[in-house]
């Protein structure tokens, strides 16, 4: 259903229509610029795998070197270079996090189709008033031609 905006261009278009329309599309392109890193970063929070342990490190607490189980990591700075950072996502987490990026991906689809509308909505305004303006104009000369 139309809000009484659009009805507003559709019905008696001004100047001032494009003006607002212009701003409500750069509104628009703001805002899909915004989502898309969120959508970026939740999906990069779902697909997140830690590093895996290259081996097992024990280190002499009196020399300060050490040795690996499993690897070749002989000092603690080594096994720091190492270390897992990070943790598993749960299963039920990915699913939430898929969710979410498919709600981030519906609300910059809709964006877009806002966008086609306003650029469309500019798109009739423009040749209107210049449809209209010629029409004033042709009447004003025509009175003025009939007076000479």
């Amino acid at each position: 259903m139309p809000n009484f905006q659009e009805i507003d261009v559709l019905t008696n278009p001004k100047m001032r229509h494009t003006r607002e329309l212009h701003i409500i599309s750069g509104e628009l392109s703001l805002l899909k610029r915004t989502l898309y890193p969120i959508y970026n970063m939740v999906n990069a929070l779902r697909d997140h795998r830690p590093p895996q342990k290259k081996g097992y490190f024990h280190p002499n607490v009196a020399t300060g070197r050490g040795g690996t189980v499993a690897g070749n990591v002989t000092t603690p700075s080594e096994y720091y270079e190492m270390k897992v950072r990070g943790t598993d996502i749960s299963d039920a987490a990915k699913v939430y996090l898929a969710d979410v990026a498919d709600h981030v991906l519906i609300l910059t689809e809709e964006v877009d189709i806002l966008r086609g509308t306003v650029e469309n909505m500019i798109n009739l305004v423009c040749p209107s008033i210049l449809i209209s303006t010629y029409e004033r104009s042709s009447i004003w000369l025509r009175r003025h031609r009939t007076r000479r």
